[in-house]
């Protein structure tokens, strides 16, 4: 069974030299959060948190009509807006003024079935075709540079400097090595096997979240039905934090056992069964569902390793869509609607709204596209 989710919402190992199969219990130096996550933690106002926003609206044109769900590549001149889900990648000033767009989405040699993991490399578009196991990599007016293919099958891609990512999610490869993470060099030639799931489970998940994120000079990974964030370091992946969910937590040994059972359990049990979280040096902000409509929303302080949740309307739904954090990792980066963000201004003061760009406040309460939107919290709970 291959069940593929989309979320709008996430033993320590050595690693032996290339050829070798992975080894357990490697020291590290890495630090680990262990953070308890309470459904009857406290409620405290979402508005009440925050410090400042910034807001960039993003101009509306009849061929710029955006959907929500973005990924936002900023070049050394302008701003790539990339729909993954459409295959087209918009074109803006970094004052939010349309340029153009452009697609190559189709079945021709120079051209992707489906964007995934798409990012700017500071010279090129780089984007990941996972039906076709492809890189493929564009200059920032759209014309084509190169296809690359992947030497093996991967769910999820990242690039470090000159160094690749590649997960195969919760599962591990079949061969002898058993294998879910991947080093490669620029080259794509495979430097490193790692295992930081220790064991397989029966039925591949893919979700729409790369299992991949950065963190300062980090490289984390996390697996779609995993409680437990790692660190990949030079030659090792090592624990980093364990969202503790206790009794909650859906995902006991018998349902990943059993993907029947698992899938049609979810909706009555009650519990913790898919989460996503987003990390600042202060802050992780958590959401996660009890079934496959009731979500909840919260925050880790943490200099404490407390949580809370956000309290009435912001409970279940905060009107700004995160994707990530800012370059500091101390702002936390997405989009709001026009609705949402009806809803920051009147739970904001005005000194805290820095507007970038060259459309206006008004001209973003009054458009139909997303605005960008960069959130900063408070350092301390209030």
């Amino acid at each position: 069974m291959n069940t593929r989710l989309y979320l709008m919402l996430p033993l320590v190992l050595l690693v032996a030299a290339c050829g070798s199969a992975p080894k357990e219990n490697a020291s590290t130096e890495a630090s680990f959060y262990s953070y308890p996550i309470d459904r009857n933690a406290p409620k405290v106002d979402f508005y009440d948190q925050i410090e400042s926003v910034r807001l960039l609206g993003l101009e509306e044109t009849d061929e710029s009509l955006l959907q929500p769900f973005l990924v936002h590549l900023p070049t050394d001149n302008e701003l790539l807006i990339v729909d993954e889900g459409s295959g087209v990648v918009y074109r803006y000033s970094k004052q939010g003024e349309y340029i153009d767009k452009f697609s190559h989405k189709g079945d021709g040699p120079e051209e992707y079935a489906g964007m995934q993991n798409t990012f700017w490399d500071g010279t090129a578009l780089v984007t990941f075709d996972n039906r076709n196991s492809e890189l493929l990599s564009y200059t920032a007016t759209g014309e084509f540079i190169s296809a690359e293919k992947l030497p093996t099958r991967v769910m999820h891609v990242m690039k470090r400097g000159n160094t690749w990512y590649w997960s195969k999610g919760n599962i591990l490869n079949e061969d002898s090595l058993k294998y879910n993470l991947l080093v490669a060099d620029e080259a794509l030639k495979i430097q490193q096997y790692l295992k930081p799931v220790g064991e397989a489970d029966p039925f591949p998940i893919m979700g729409s979240i790369n299992d991949l994120r950065t963190f300062n000079d980090k490289i984390l990974f996390n697996t779609l039905i995993s409680d437990s964030v790692f660190v990949v370091e030079t030659d090792t992946v090592a624990p980093f934090i364990h969202f503790d969910f206790g009794d909650e937590w859906f995902w006991t040994e018998e349902m990943r056992g059993d993907a029947g059972m698992a899938m049609g359990a979810i909706e009555q049990a009650n519990k913790v069964w898919v989460f996503n979280w987003f990390l600042t040096n202060d802050r992780v902000e958590l959401s996660y569902n009890l079934s496959f409509n009731d979500s909840r929303r919260g925050f880790i302080e943490r200099k404490t390793g407390k949580f809370y949740h956000y309290s009435g309307e912001a409970l279940e739904k905060i009107p700004v869509q995160y994707f990530g954090v800012d370059d500091t990792a101390d702002a936390f980066f997405g989009t709001t609607n026009f609705e949402g963000l009806e809803k920051i201004v009147e739970g904001l003061d005005e000194s805290q709204i820095e507007v970038l760009g060259s459309l206006s406040l008004e001209d973003m309460l009054n458009m139909e596209n997303p605005t960008l939107i960069w959130v900063t919290f408070k350092p301390t709970v209030e």
